[in-house]
């Protein structure tokens, strides 16, 4: 249940406005008494509805709350489908049913008002856990073809992403209205005020499969944020309704977690439950931090690579080459734009001759700054993708920004020019995901005795490796062991992300051992397989990451120097 205190009303809150929002010593201190967890950090969500995050972004959710860190989700329609008041007020009493119980503690919250560009939006903080707040802004349901409905004027995120400047979408709490640039100002201060560590946002490609419209432009909008914050953060993109026919990704304790969320919700959504939905998460992620050739997807190793011409001089660009291990084709990607030296890639093309010319949609070079045509951010599908839904591709052999579809340029990125990485192949962040305990598992050993080192990563369901088969190429990924997967208590970052290769024996086969509940847990290679799983010690199992007597870091567990 809501429990604003009746003695005072909470100060509007937000850290941007900080200054116009205080009026006085009380005020303020109302303000800074607001937990410093949920001040900055931890995770953001923007998202359509009361229980899309519940439903595409589990179990991403709450693991993130599991550590304690600040939470904030942002629903931007009210869900209300076209029904009645009754029917978007539930749905807001359900969502915070659901997260209090994924924290574990009352469903008791308190109303705290909060301004971002100017605008005042419905926010509740979560009593015992203070770190979690939720924030509605309750535009109108725009169903799943994006038409709206007759009682809400038939208006619709679609509608006011495709209309005219002058477009409008109002709240149906009658507290705002807002225009395309007002949505994406508002959302950009959300982003700068929150300053999170990672922003979850839904899947704005519409070539997936089939989805509801307000999924698709709920990720355009946010995704637009995202580009014009100008904040450091992580980004991942969930695909939604046509996660349904995909393999099943959860381990068994996942699947159940899901459920219970969702069982939470249920009661305030009727019809809600448990679906194909929730025993499965695809989220696209954001590249960055990496120096790589650009690669087209799918193109021979000797394919067609993104080459910088004339660089510093007057004939300045970016043009398609053979590739090749030249520094014209190193770039730098960071987690809005591409980078070669202190130059972004930038559209229009400045002019050069070998820019397209200075185009609407060319491609060249510019010096890194904040301009909007050098927001770029790459994601693991393969596409780079920028502002107003354009992506990087060609047109008559040159880069040019072109409307994103389905049939758009892929990208790989490769550290060696003759050998890219390809981004849907065993290993891809789009095949592990995102969490730790099984990015972080990956080892290179040689498991075969063969000279060659092999690669090794944990799933949920157990330990998949490939062989090295030379000349740049790895063989199909297949389980070697079905332990270690997260059933087996490893999908924790405390046990998964332990996993380590090395010859324990002295044959020439490389054994694997992980820090398990039980202490050193390990299986050894017959060349083709892992064998003999049992406990080599629980000396280890203790462990905790903490100072010792000379205050000096003891290592964390499972982690030994190399």
């Amino acid at each position: 249940m809501d429990s604003t205190p009746s003695t005072h009303r909470p100060c509007p809150f937000s850290v941007s406005s900080l200054r116009s929002t205080c009026r006085s010593i009380l005020t303020c201190l109302a303000i800074l008494l607001v937990p410093a967890s949920a001040l900055a950090g931890g995770q953001l969500l923007i998202v359509a509805h009361e229980d899309d995050d519940l439903y595409f972004m589990t179990p991403a959710l709450p693991n993130a709350i599991a550590t304690g860190e600040p939470s904030w989700s942002v629903y931007l329609t009210a869900g209300d489908a076209g029904r009645t008041n009754g029917h978007w007020q539930s749905r807001d009493l359900g969502i915070r049913a659901a997260y209090a119980s994924i924290a574990g503690v009352a469903d008791a919250w308190t109303a705290l008002p909060y301004f971002a560009a100017d605008r005042s939006l419905a926010a509740f903080q979560l009593d015992a856990a203070p770190q979690i707040i939720v924030v509605f802004m309750r535009l109108p349901d725009g169903n799943p073809s994006g038409t709206g409905y007759a009682v809400t004027g038939n208006e619709s995120l679609r509608n006011v992403w495709e209309g005219t400047s002058r477009t409008l979408i109002h709240a149906i709490d009658g507290t705002d209205q807002y225009t395309r640039d007002d949505l994406i100002d508002t959302l950009v201060a959300i982003i700068r005020d929150r300053d999170p560590d990672v922003l979850r946002i839904q899947d704005m490609t519409a070539y997936h499969g089939s989805d509801h419209s307000d999924h698709f432009y709920s990720g355009r909008f946010a995704f637009e944020a995202h580009l014009a914050s100008h904040t450091r953060h992580r980004l991942r993109a969930y695909r939604a309704y046509n996660i349904a026919d995909q393999p099943v990704n959860f381990s068994t304790a996942e699947i159940a977690e899901s459920n219970a969320i969702i069982a939470a919700y249920g009661p305030f959504d009727p019809g809600v439950g448990p679906t194909a939905w929730n025993q499965r998460e695809i989220p696209i992620a954001d590249v960055r931090g990496t120096q790589a050739s650009l690669v087209y997807m799918g193109s021979s190793p000797n394919g067609e690579c993104l080459a910088v011409t004339d660089f510093g001089g007057p004939g300045e660009g970016v043009e398609f080459a053979a590739c090749a291990d030249v520094e014209e084709q190193a770039f730098y990607l960071t987690e809005r734009d591409i980078r070669h030296g202190d130059h972004c890639l930038a559209s229009p093309a400045p002019g050069g001759s070998s820019s397209g010319g200075g185009s609407a949609s060319s491609i060249g070079l510019a010096p890194c700054g904040i301009g909007e045509g050098q927001s770029l951010t790459f994601f693991t599908d393969g596409h780079v993708r920028g502002r107003n839904g354009l992506c990087l591709d060609a047109l008559l052999g040159a880069p040019q920004l072109t409307a994103c579809s389905g049939a758009s340029r892929s990208w790989e990125v490769s550290a060696k020019p003759d050998f890219a990485a390809g981004m849907g192949a065993s290993f891809s962040s789009l095949e592990l995901g995102v969490a730790p305990e099984r990015y972080e598992s990956l080892e290179f050993g040689d498991l075969n005795a063969d000279s060659m080192d092999d690669v090794c990563v944990r799933r949920a369901t157990g330990i998949f490796c490939a062989l090295s088969i030379g000349d740049g190429f790895f063989g199909a990924a297949t389980e070697w062991h079905p332990n270690f997967g997260d059933d087996d208590q490893w999908g924790f970052p405390e046990y998964g992300t332990t996993i380590m290769l090395g010859d324990l024996d002295g044959d020439g086969h490389a054994d694997l051992c992980g820090r398990g509940i039980a202490g050193i847990l390990c299986v050894r290679s017959t060349g083709s397989a892992f064998t003999d799983f049992r406990s080599w010690t629980s000396t280890l199992l203790q462990l905790r990451r903490r100072f010792g007597g000379s205050g000096l870091p003891i290592a964390p567990p499972g982690r030994c120097e190399r």
